[in-house]
């Protein structure tokens, strides 16, 4: 929750400051990135500040405790980059950090569970809900190509690491309070599940800086 406040607070940061300043917009996809939107604050053509925000969500139905019911599946990330760019006429070049937190929350919906699936479910003390967060921190890079005075075509990329305190996960069995344990390993190739990438391609809009 604390996380999101900061990440929302930012975002109303920008809001305020869209007037006298340089803001870009702009949606994204690609390999390493879900459908998202972005904005970013320019502060004298050289430093930038951008926040990207996606969510996708499935409800399919399935097989549980001797009956049916329905598995809900969400992705939620947001993304801070701050960035120093070097800008051409009609093209730049940028580098700089970024901060990123990813939930993916899983769940069955239990309130159309009969009382037999939902006496088997407390007996069997059967997962009805996982929660994973994961906060990186890495670096980024990336070029925009002008296609007029206003609209751009980008594409990003980063790599960046998750600590094991910033990797957890909140696992829920029926009837009982939810849990937390941590999610990867010491060992080589379990840490690769620390690891974060950045991936898209972005298509926006410019709103030029208003006169003072």
């Amino acid at each position: 929750m604390k996380t999101t406040r900061f990440f929302l607070a930012v975002f109303f940061i920008f809001l305020y400051n869209i007037v006298f300043s340089q803001i870009n917009t702009s949606v994204y996809g690609g390999v390493l990135d879900f459908p998202g939107l972005a904005i970013e604050y320019v502060y004298n053509n050289t430093y930038s500040i951008d926040y990207g925000i996606s969510y996708r969500s499935k409800r399919r139905p399935v097989a549980f405790e001797d009956g049916n019911s329905y598995y809900i599946y969400t992705n939620f990330m947001q993304t801070i980059c701050l960035k120093k760019q070097k800008a051409h006429k009609n093209n730049l070049f940028f580098y700089g950090l970024y901060l990123r937190y990813w939930r993916v929350y899983d769940y069955i919906e239990t309130h159309n569970l009969s009382l037999d699936q939902k006496i088997d479910a407390e007996k069997n003390s059967t997962k009805i809900s996982d929660k994973i967060h994961k906060i990186s921190l890495g670096v980024t890079s990336g070029y925009q190509l002008f296609l007029a005075e206003s609209f751009f075509i980008g594409c990003t990329g980063g790599i960046g690491l998750s600590p094991k305190n910033w990797y957890w996960e909140e696992v829920t069995d029926y009837g009982k309070p939810p849990y937390m344990r941590k999610v990867g390993s010491n060992e080589f190739i379990g840490y690769l599940n620390h690891l974060s990438f950045i991936g898209r391609i972005s298509f926006g809009y410019r709103f030029l800086a208003s006169e003072k």
